[in-house]
C-alpha cells in the first residue's frame, strides 16, 4: 500500500529521472479540481509547508457576469488598457471583449 510520503520515480530511465513524494501529484489534481485549497503555513509566515483545507465550492454565475467582473477587475488593476489588451489577456473573441466593456461602460 503506498502512502503520502512514499516517493516515486518520475520518468524513469530519462535524462530527467527524478523522484517525488506521491502527494504532490495528488495534491495538484485535488487543487486543479477545486476540492481543496491551501491554507495557513504550518509554521511562521515564512514556512513554505501549507496546511490543506476543503474548498468552498465556486458560485456558478452566468458566463457573461463573469467576464464583465473579469473585465472591470482587470481594468482596475492594469488600466487603462485598450480592448485589444484586453482581448489578449483573456483569450476572448472580439465580439465577447466589447460586450464586457460595454456592459462595464469602458470608453473604447
Amino acid at each position: 500500500m503506498l502512502t503520502l510520503r512514499e516517493q516515486i520515480t518520475m520518468f524513469p530511465g530519462k535524462p530527467y529521472e527524478s523522484r517525488q513524494r506521491v502527494s504532490a501529484p495528488i495534491l495538484g489534481v485535488l487543487v486543479a479540481e477545486g476540492r481543496i485549497r491551501r491554507a495557513r503555513p504550518a509554521g511562521s509566515w515564512t514556512s513554505a509547508q501549507f496546511r490543506w483545507a476543503p474548498a468552498d465550492p465556486l458560485p456558478q454565475i452566468p458566463a457573461s457576469d463573469a467576464k464583465t467582473r473579469l473585465a472591470r477587475q482587470y481594468l482596475a488593476a492594469f488600466g487603462p488598457a485598450t480592448a485589444d489588451d484586453l482581448k489578449w489577456w483573456t483569450g476572448w473573441s472580439l465580439t465577447d471583449t466589447r460586450q464586457a466593456l460595454a456592459a462595464i461602460s469602458a470608453r473604447t
